[in-house]
């Protein structure tokens, strides 16, 4: 069985058929909108506690175009660094990280390397829990 869970998707972002597949196969999500660090940590811990392995992919799309510009889909909401942070704890921590992968860096697109910085602290804060 494939567990799948996503946090700090954006509705407005996002067509109505990803949802709808989403639904359909199961998929558990947590919105931008009510993503936190509290609700974060809380969400990746739960789903952690339920798997084997995890497979974790930071989709830097998902982060504020303040901080993240250098993507294809830069996000005008976005999560927080924070909230992000909390997501690597909860999986680092609990042992069962197998895969870690950071997704849409464009470096055409990066201002000040603004965003490749904010990756590999990302990858660093991995490495270090």
């Amino acid at each position: 069985d494939l567990a799948y869970a996503v946090a700090g998707i954006s509705r407005a972002n996002n067509t109505r058929v990803l949802f709808d597949a989403a639904e359909r196969l199961g998929v558990e999500v947590l919105l931008d909108e009510d993503c936190t660090p509290a609700t974060a940590g809380a969400f990746a811990e739960e789903f952690v506690a339920r798997v084997d392995r995890v497979h974790l992919t930071i989709d830097l799309d998902a982060l504020p175009a303040s901080v993240a510009p250098g993507v294809s889909a830069p996000a005008g909401f976005g999560i927080s660094l924070d909230s992000v942070r909390a997501v690597v704890r909860a999986v680092v921590g609990s042992g069962r990280l197998g895969l870690l992968e950071v997704a849409e860096l464009n470096p055409s697109f990066d201002v000040d390397g603004r965003t490749a910085r904010t990756a590999a602290r990302l990858v660093d804060l991995a490495v270090r829990a």
